[in-house]
This record gives structure tokens, C-alpha cells and sequence, in this order.
């Protein structure tokens, strides 16, 4: 067990039941657990990893959520590549691309690109500033009553913001299209890249444990 590891504390007499947790694995019960910042507590019986504090979680979560809004317009505001056959050069944005596909018919799959690669991530990411800044802000009681709805829906819609499926399918098209004709990336492209890696960071920063904890504390 390295020196950043700690085992949860045991409980303690007249300890209120919610300062109590179950581990997952072993089902011991024992007092939460509170680890220093940028450590991590294990279960005292199995050894179970149940919390990992992450020093400065707020304020990292909300600068890369910051960063990843200004990628989200440079990938919505500018060309993402530009097709060049026999002379004629045609530039895509990703709205383009949705508009194309509800014109030819296919409302569906248009709908579904709009909502992985557009709606949701701008969701995601507006969600978590406004998040942390009201969890980071004075005391609030609507923040703490309205707080846990806004993180859960945020938490429900995480595996809709495929970005990551949406770039592989651009990289696939991107092969076989330049094949056939000249195709450049524009800075859109560079700027999604960017926006998938921020969003990755942000949700990997973010101590979950900690804003609940800002919740209860503003109630």
C-alpha cells in the first residue's frame, strides 16, 4: 500500500448513519471515508478502492469545461474539411453535414448526429460550469435542492456524447474520400479533436464524491 493510500476509518460510537458507507465489494460497513486531497481511501477488510480525491477538482474541472466551450464553437463556427473534385472545391461544417443528411431523407440519422455531436456535448459541457460555479459559489439552498437533478441528468446523458464514434467515422470517411478527390482538414476538425480530448479531461478530473458533499453542505 503506497504512503497516498489510506484504509477507511472504522466506525465510531453515536456516528450519524449518512457519515456511514458499504464497501462494494466486501459489504463492511465503516465510516465514510475522507482522504487528503490527491489520495486515495481503500476498504479496511479487501482493500477495496473506494474514493480517490483529486486535488482541485472544481477548479480543473471548470477550466478544461471553460476550454472545452471555446472548442465546441471553433468546431461549430468553421469549415470541418474541404472536398476539391476537378476544380470545385465544396467546405463542410458539422451543421452542413446534418442539414445534408435531413434534406436527403434521412431525418433520423440526421437527428441522431445532431444530438451526439452537437446538443449533448454543448449540454455536457454548459452543465458543468454552471455546476461548478454554483457549487463553488456562496451558499445556495436551490443549488443543493436542484443541484442532484441537473448532476444525474448530466451523468444519464454521458453516453450520448459520442465524440469519439463520431471522429472515427470522419477519420473512415476521410480515407476513402481521398481516393477519390483532394480532401483538407480545417481548423473545425483540429478544434473537435481538442473538444473530445477537454471533455475526456474534464469528466476525469471531477471528484463525484466531492459534489455531493457540496450538495448536503448546501441544503
Amino acid at each position: 500500500m503506497d504512503e497516498r493510500t489510506s484504509p477507511a476509518a472504522p466506525i465510531e460510537p453515536d456516528l450519524d448513519l449518512s457519515d456511514l458507507v458499504a464497501c462494494h465489494d466486501c459489504d463492511l460497513l465503516m465510516q465514510r471515508p475522507m482522504p487528503r486531497p490527491g489520495s486515495r481511501a481503500r476498504c479496511r477488510r479487501c482493500g477495496a478502492l473506494l474514493r480517490v480525491s483529486r486535488a482541485r477538482s472544481f477548479e480543473r474541472t471548470l477550466a478544461l469545461s471553460l476550454a472545452a466551450l471555446v472548442c465546441f464553437v471553433l468546431a461549430n463556427a468553421y469549415p470541418f474539411l474541404a472536398f476539391s473534385l476537378e476544380g470545385r472545391t465544396q467546405e463542410m461544417t458539422l451543421f452542413s453535414g446534418v442539414k445534408e443528411l435531413w434534406q436527403g431523407g434521412f431525418v433520423p440519422l440526421a437527428v441522431l448526429i445532431f444530438v451526439v455531436s452537437i446538443a449533448v456535448p454543448l449540454i455536457k459541457i454548459l452543465g458543468n460550469v454552471i455546476l461548478m460555479l454554483s457549487l463553488s459559489g456562496g451558499r445556495s439552498r436551490r443549488v443543493g435542492v436542484h443541484g442532484p437533478r441537473a448532476f444525474r441528468a448530466l451523468a444519464a446523458l454521458h453516453p450520448w456524447g459520442m465524440l469519439e464514434v463520431y471522429l472515427l467515422g470522419v477519420l473512415v470517411a476521410f480515407v476513402k474520400l481521398s481516393q477519390m478527390a483532394t480532401v483538407e482538414l480545417g481548423i473545425a476538425f483540429h478544434a473537435f479533436v481538442a473538444l473530445m480530448l477537454l471533455t475526456t479531461a474534464s469528466v476525469s478530473t471531477l471528484d463525484p464524491h466531492e459534489v455531493w458533499e457540496r450538495f448536503e453542505a448546501k441544503r
